[in-house]
Formats: structure tokens, C-alpha cells, sequence
């Protein structure tokens, strides 16, 4: 796999040997802190194939796809070592493109089959895209997080078994995220 511009080889969440006892045993160390799967390229690259309902192969010579064999493996990781996983969610499209109802199909589908999954395998939270503010109007990214937390409501009901919706991750744009907030549902998000 072709490495991406900054996620180099080797130090991806896509590639990196989730096996490895170092890894395993510094990870362990941690917990339980989170592990936050994301940065500068997950906001608007990243792609989910392979899960139910959007079961396309990554396309030839992508790096940013999260594959569902991957993403089992990462929970796996995450249940082993006792980390608390929150992964940033592209918020764009799959491949960047802005095609926000494919990339919301996406992220239903990795959710729907991440909820079916045993309780110790759950993510701790999901992040609302990372450096999108340059892309998204903040009334646009509250939308779009009201769309997320719809799905992740639709998929875990009881609140207290739901993973956690957190962010936007944006650069120090205080009127950003003042108008993201002020942009937000009046009503309690579900």
C-alpha cells in the first residue's frame, strides 16, 4: 500500500502491527486512556468498505481505507489492551470528494455493524471530523453532527451504551466553533 502524505509507513493505524507485544504492551500501560484514531488526513480521506450495506472493496491504490477486517482488529486491540477508542470520522466524503450523503452511508454502515458487536468491543466516542472548518461552514458540520448522532442514537437507543460523540476537532478558530454551537439543534440532540 502506497503510504499517504502524512501518515507515513508503518506509523498508520491502517498498517501499523496491532500484534506486536511492544505495542500491545505500551498500549496496555496506558490505558486507560484513549486512543484517538485520526488527524489531519481522517476528516476528509478516510473511507469504510467492506461493511454491510456499503460493502465496496477500497478502490485501487487508495491508502485511507478503513476495511472491515481492520476495523475488527483495532476494536480487538483496543478491548485487549484496555484503551478507550474514539475514531474521527470523515465528515466530507469517501476519497475526499464532498459527497456528505456517501460518506453518511458509510459511516451508518461501519456504526450499524460496529453496534451489533459485543458491549466490550464499543468504541468509547466518535470525533466529528478533524481541520474540516475550511471545508464545512459551521452550519453545515452542525448538520452533519446532528446526522451522526441520529445514526449512533438509531443503532445504540439506550444513551448509556452509546459511544460518545465528541468534537469538532478544529485548528484555534474560536468563531467557528461559536457559530458550530450556535448552529447545533435547539432540541437535545438523541
Amino acid at each position: 500500500a502506497s503510504q499517504g502524505a502524512v501518515w507515513g509507513a508503518n506509523a498508520s493505524i491502517l498498517e501499523i502491527d496491532l500484534t506486536s507485544p511492544g505495542l500491545v504492551g505500551v498500549a496496555s500501560a496506558l490505558a486507560p486512556g484513549v486512543l484517538r484514531l485520526g488527524g489531519s488526513e481522517a476528516g476528509a480521506n478516510v473511507t469504510y468498505v467492506g461493511f454491510p450495506g456499503v460493502d465496496r472493496p477500497c478502490p485501487a491504490g487508495y491508502y485511507y481505507c478503513i476495511t472491515r477486517s481492520r476495523w475488527d482488529a483495532i476494536l480487538a486491540f483496543a478491548a485487549k489492551t484496555g484503551v478507550r477508542l474514539m475514531l474521527d470520522l470523515n465528515l466530507i466524503g469517501p476519497g475526499g470528494a464532498d459527497d456528505w450523503p456517501a460518506a453518511l452511508a458509510q459511516i451508518e454502515a461501519l456504526v450499524g455493524y460496529t453496534a451489533k458487536q459485543q458491549a466490550s468491543l464499543r468504541p468509547w466516542a466518535f470525533e466529528l471530523g478533524n481541520e474540516n472548518q475550511d471545508i464545512l461552514a459551521p452550519a453545515e458540520a452542525a448538520a452533519r453532527g446532528a446526522a451522526v448522532a441520529a445514526v449512533l442514537a438509531k443503532h445504540w437507543p439506550l444513551k448509556g451504551e452509546r459511544p460518545l460523540l465528541v468534537g469538532p476537532s478544529v485548528h484555534l478558530e474560536p468563531d467557528w466553533i461559536i457559530d458550530f454551537v450556535h448552529a447545533l439543534p435547539t432540541a437535545p440532540l438523541p
